[in-house]
């Protein structure tokens, strides 16, 4: 599947997930950024705080 230039999302499994209908928009935008970083890059950092570098987010928030 790497191979691909992309990952598949189903919007409907996805807008119809309870857990994703839980989140708020920035939590749903975090969400999808981290999906998309994990795909570019083989996966996310380890730590929370690289996590939230590499998403652009201050530890602060990410942490919220």
């Amino acid at each position: 599947m790497k191979d691909l230039p992309y990952y598949r999302l189903w919007v409907k499994d996805f807008d119809t997930n309870e857990s994703v209908r839980l989140l708020n928009l920035p939590e749903a935008g975090l969400y999808l950024f981290a999906l998309n970083h994990a795909w570019v890059n083989d996966g996310l950092p380890e730590s929370p705080e690289d996590i939230a570098r590499a998403l652009k987010i201050s530890s602060k928030d990410f942490a919220k």
